[in-house]
């Protein structure tokens, strides 16, 4: 029974595998660029904004964008050579390229609030941002896979 369930679900099992590994990397490039943009960028000035009552860290949610954006380039480029192999030549096209950015931005949408939400509950230091960063992008990982599985790289 075990090789039989073994049998069907081993390409999924390592369709995830590498979806996680490509995660992984794209987080490394996501983070990495988080940082330095807010470091580099934001060291030494802090940019506030009240937005409906809410008062926001542009400097977070800016940073926090960056990042994103290189993750989710790096991200789209590994997952069509690397992740979706049965997907067999999907996610090419124009309209799957959309697809990736529309998904992406709702990711981002994702990600900009539970950082926000991160910064109020725990603050805006260096431990708080990196732990919020790991859960959100657990979070949208989710999102990510099940949203791009089901609307890009479908198999028929």
């Amino acid at each position: 029974m075990i090789k039989q369930l073994w049998g069907k679900y081993r390409e999924l099992f390592w369709e995830l595998f590498r979806f996680g590994l490509v995660g992984g990397i794209s987080f490394l490039f996501d983070y990495g660029t988080l940082m330095l943009v807010r470091f580099l960028f934001f060291k030494d000035e802090a940019w506030e904004m009240a937005l409906a009552g809410i008062k926001l860290n542009m400097n977070l949610l800016i940073a926090t964008a960056a990042g994103f954006m290189v993750g989710v380039t790096v991200n789209y480029i590994l997952s069509v050579i690397f992740v979706f192999r049965a997907a067999k030549g999907k996610g090419r096209d124009t309209k799957a390229v959309i697809l990736f950015l529309m998904i992406a931005m709702v990711g981002l949408f994702l990600t900009e609030v539970l950082m926000h939400l991160g910064e109020v509950v725990f603050g805006d230091g260096d431990w708080a941002v990196t732990a919020t960063k790991i859960a959100a992008t657990l979070i949208v990982m989710f999102w990510n896979y099940i949203s791009r599985k089901l609307l890009i790289f479908k198999t028929d």
